[in-house]
């Protein structure tokens, strides 16, 4: 696979293939059985980091929350008078109770004491499956770093990407995932240089390069080096904008 192929696969899932070129496309999935998984690893990487935070679900359970209390209560005071019905003193909803937990997941929700550099990292570093595909290299090695790195065996993926890195010094998915298993063995320079390299080129992974770049620099709490990362993929529509829009409201 050449960069060139990376980059017509990112522009078919982006939407942004021309028409006269889908036919051809289409007929290379077909007679390319590389080509094809390259483009099922890129979906795979696409649709693992769509994630959603919890805070737009908190909000939601709030006002849920909010608008029963309301409605109950609402409820009660236009029961009959007349009809003399009386709720027990167990069953009654006391305001202040309502309110203070109200409060307090208002405060949770705005300001967690509980939230270090290295939660916001975990929150979000929802890394992708790796699945290489070279002809070139012995099936058996790359099958070992991928089992390896997809079962979170980090330093043993370090080491078996590490070597592998010297067969194929151009492959972005191993690039990346190389950076990964760097950062995740506290070789935190050594993949921000992996991730700067993905970042600067021009290869389909190179949004994957910014993400990971910045989540490097939340990892260890430098979050005025993340912040402009961040900012910058949260104004251009990517598979990161979301996640970058919501990280950034807790830094």
């Amino acid at each position: 696979m050449e960069a060139s192929d990376y980059l017509l696969i990112d522009q078919y899932l982006q939407g942004e293939l021309p028409e006269e070129a889908q036919p051809a496309f289409e007929q290379r999935l077909q007679d390319d059985r590389a080509f094809a998984e390259a483009l099922r690893e890129r979906q795979q990487m696409q649709n693992y980091l769509k994630h959603q935070v919890q805070k737009p679900a908190l909000e939601k359970r709030m006002a849920d929350l909010g608008a029963r209390y309301f409605q109950d209560e609402a409820n009660t005071d236009s029961a009959d008078p007349k009809e003399g019905i009386v709720v027990p003193l167990w069953r009654r909803k006391p305001i202040w109770l309502v309110a203070a937990a109200a409060a307090i997941a208002l405060i949770l929700l705005v300001w967690n004491p509980f939230q270090t550099s290295a939660n916001l990292y975990e929150q979000y570093a929802l890394h992708p499956t790796l699945a290489l595909q070279e002809r070139s290299v012995d099936g058996s090695s790359l099958e070992t770093a991928e089992q390896a790195f997809n079962q979170g065996q980090y330093e043993a993926a370090y080491t078996q990407l590490s070597a592998l890195e010297e067969q194929l010094p151009e492959n972005p998915q191993l690039k990346l995932s190389l950076g990964i298993a760097a950062l995740e063995t506290d070789r935190v320079q050594e993949g921000r240089a992996q991730f700067e390299a993905l970042a600067e080129g021009d290869t389909a992974l190179q949004e994957y390069g910014r993400w990971y770049l910045a989540l490097s620099y939340v990892k260890t709490g430098d979050n005025e080096a993340a912040r402009p990362l961040l900012q910058a993929l949260a104004e251009q529509p990517s598979a990161f904008q979301q996640q970058a829009q919501d990280l950034l409201q807790q830094l």
